[in-house]
């Protein structure tokens, strides 16, 4: 079950995203926001890396996806989370430790689509993960 059943279950080509674009996570019902720098992205989904002082994040919810210096670039995007696990910190006595998740994006509009299509062109590298 390496690498290439991975890549076999992606359905949309995913791309490195430029240093610079977060995602803000709202989850349901709740008024505390999670931020997190955005590693990769396709129309299905995406991961990225958040501080692990956050509650782990599981379950549906919704995104906003920013570029610092450019505002919001995509808003209101359901998800659902896919993985979430911790990330060894480089430095051993560190006290500060990041996590990595992956989100499934849900029910994506004909706009979300399109602005997909911009975002990627604007905020990611050419070439594709895939």
């Amino acid at each position: 079950m390496g690498e290439h059943s991975q890549k076999e279950q992606r359905v949309h080509e995913r791309f490195r995203v430029k240093d610079g674009v977060f995602a803000v996570i709202r989850k349901n019902n709740d008024t505390k926001l999670t931020v997190g720098q955005i590693i990769d992205i396709s129309k299905g989904g995406m991961s990225f890396k958040y501080l692990a002082n956050s509650e782990p994040i599981d379950g549906v919810h919704k995104l906003d996806i920013y570029s610092s210096g450019n505002g919001a670039q995509l808003k209101d995007i359901t998800f659902r989370v896919v993985t979430d696990f911790r990330i060894d910190s480089p430095f051993p006595f560190s006290t500060v430790f990041m996590r990595r998740g992956g989100l499934q994006f849900q029910d994506l509009s004909d706009d979300h689509l399109n602005r997909f299509s911009e975002f990627i062109g604007k905020f990611t590298d050419i070439e594709s993960l895939n």
